[in-house]
């Protein structure tokens, strides 16, 4: 497995609290992760400087760092080296501003500490409104949204065992209704290819707890049908998960 990326460490730091650090690198054939703990540690304890790549191409996924072994300062993530998310944290939660990325371009700023938005990219495409089995595609004032969910995805999916050993690949697209008050419901798998990929999809998806905040149409919130996308790809040197939400 290669990772051309410039290592970020030396073999022995100092913390800014004068704690002697050593590297841990935890290389599988799902990532590669490169971060410092605290060298006479029994345990694990993250502390520093904190890398993630993806397998195969060695792209970035996140950099950022820890305290305490919690995520502090600022972070940024990335998906087949776009950016997708970048802010702070403090003890492991997310505070002010985060700007989050779609197809690389800035497509909302999030407000953490406040729960608000502060700015979202003017609506381009239509959304899934459903009536009845059916959805009418319309054109909305503004796109129903999940600050962090894409960021979440990333973070956590993986190419299944099961789909590995079976040379499954391809794309699988799974539909969400955001209702009203921003409640999500109805998780239908649209497309699949089997071998544990729709339900990994499924599985990360419902990691999420955060509520989404719907869409507008005529200034009141409306139901909408949202879609989250991964295409797996298993070609040699490129092995891989390529995700979206919309």
């Amino acid at each position: 497995m290669k990772f051309p990326f410039a290592l970020l460490f030396a073999l022995v730091l100092t913390s800014a609290y004068g704690q002697e650090l050593r590297v841990f690198r935890n290389a599988t054939p799902y990532k590669y992760e490169e971060y410092t703990i605290l060298k006479k540690s029994k345990t694990r304890i993250r502390e520093g400087q904190y890398l993630r790549l993806a397998p195969g191409r060695g792209d970035t996924i996140a950099i950022g760092q820890y305290k305490d072994n919690l995520r502090s300062g600022r972070w940024r993530y990335y998906e087949n080296k776009l950016p997708i998310a970048a802010g702070r944290y403090s003890e492991d939660n997310k505070i002010g501003e985060w700007t989050y990325y779609a197809n690389g371009k800035p497509s909302l700023r999030y407000n953490h500490t406040d729960n608000a938005v502060v700015w979202q990219a003017p609506v381009t495409t239509d959304s899934d409104i459903p009536e009845g089995e059916d959805v009418t595609p319309t054109r909305l004032e503004r796109n129903a949204v999940c600050p962090g969910l894409h960021q979440l995805i990333v973070e956590n999916i993986s190419y299944p065992p099961q789909a590995l050993r079976n040379g499954v690949s391809g794309a699988v697209m799974l539909s969400i209704l955001v209702k009203t008050d921003g409640t999500a419901t109805d998780f239908k798998i649209e497309k699949g290819v089997g071998g544990g990929c729709d339900n990994e999809l499924l599985r990360v998806v419902k990691l999420n707890t955060s509520k989404w905040i719907p869409g507008l149409l005529n200034g009141k919130p409306v139901s909408t049908r949202q879609y989250v996308t991964a295409e797996f790809t298993l070609t040699a040197g490129d092995m891989g998960i390529k995700t979206a939400v919309y």
